[in-house]
């Protein structure tokens, strides 16, 4: 089913291709605002959780800093620099090294301190940040432990920004935080925006790394092809994140009575975008379970799409 009502979560499972891109195209109708949100209470109100114009306003904020220009002339040689880095660091381990503890966990986040402009922390920061506030947002259990956790990191990245901002005027630099200390943008509006970022920015391409060299691992033919051509790596890239979406689901709620895939669907009800679902729509991707670099090339769904397209996909 396209759309299917799923008791135990309370919510409609968005599935299809069709189905997500239309949610994702529509937001009069599908609001990412939704009510009592876990996100919200775990990170603050970001323009994640917010429609336009309000998060369009955030969005542009941010500036050239993720743009493609700016990643070719500031960030590629930073993003180098790390892999060197902690790749010597997963050689070192040796036999038996885990990749995502070793390599890509740390290379995402120091990545993301960097480009964050969080120099008054430390990956290590950032990774603890990132997963114990991504908990807060799955909580739906309501787990007091896993909120506790995540109110403390909350509270850490805040102290954090606040020391850090009055610096970066003074001292401005390429960062996000660099440019939006200089801007009219409210405290918390920065606030709930870099734990937002904290949590996208981090675990979606540790992720990615993980799953990419895995993929390649377990398809040789592939492996020796792409060896063979390194300019496959975007197309590996691409297919890596359609095959296993990073992010697997994300929320919108129906602001007004309507009719979606012949599913009648209330005001106010909830929806779950199953974006993972939506990268091996059987309509859309031949053979979707399987992990090809050589199959047709169509858009995926994995950054999203409309207004809310992933601020960070460069």
């Amino acid at each position: 089913a396209p759309v299917h009502w799923v008791p135990s979560v309370n919510r409609y499972m968005v599935t299809s291709y069709e189905a997500c891109h239309l949610v994702e195209n529509d937001q009069e109708t599908y609001s990412a605002n939704e009510t009592n949100s876990l996100m919200k209470r775990a990170m603050g109100h970001s323009m994640l959780r917010k429609d336009d114009p309000e998060h369009e306003v955030e969005r542009r904020s941010y500036g050239s800093v993720l743009r493609p220009k700016a990643i070719k002339e500031t960030w590629n040689a930073i993003f180098q620099a790390n892999s060197d880095k902690y790749l010597a660091g997963l050689k070192a381990a040796g036999p038996g090294a885990d990749l995502t503890r070793e390599y890509a966990a740390p290379y995402a986040a120091e990545n993301l301190r960097l480009i964050m402009g969080s120099h008054n922390a430390t990956q290590e920061d950032m990774q603890r940040w990132s997963q114990t506030m991504i908990n807060g947002t799955g909580n739906y259990a309501d787990d007091p432990e896993v909120w506790a956790a995540s109110e403390k990191s909350y509270n850490e990245v805040d102290d954090a920004i606040d020391e850090i901002l009055p610096y970066l005027l003074k001292n401005p630099d390429n960062s996000l935080l660099s440019g939006l200390a200089s801007m009219p943008v409210p405290l918390a509006a920065i606030r709930a925006n870099m734990k937002m970022t904290i949590g996208g920015g981090l675990n979606e391409p540790r992720d990615v790394l993980g799953v990419a060299v895995w993929a390649l691992l377990s398809n040789p033919d592939q492996l020796a092809q792409v060896l063979a051509n390194p300019a496959l790596f975007p197309t590996v890239f691409e297919e890596s994140v359609r095959w296993v979406a990073p992010i697997g689901m994300y929320p919108r709620e129906v602001t007004r009575d309507t009719v979606l895939e012949g599913v009648a669907l209330p005001k106010g009800a909830r929806l779950g975008v199953v974006i993972g679902a939506a990268n091996r729509d059987p309509n859309v991707f031949e053979d979707p379970e399987t992990f090809n670099i050589n199959r047709p090339k169509k858009p995926h769904l994995a950054f999203g799409g409309g207004n809310h397209y992933c601020a960070g996909a460069w």
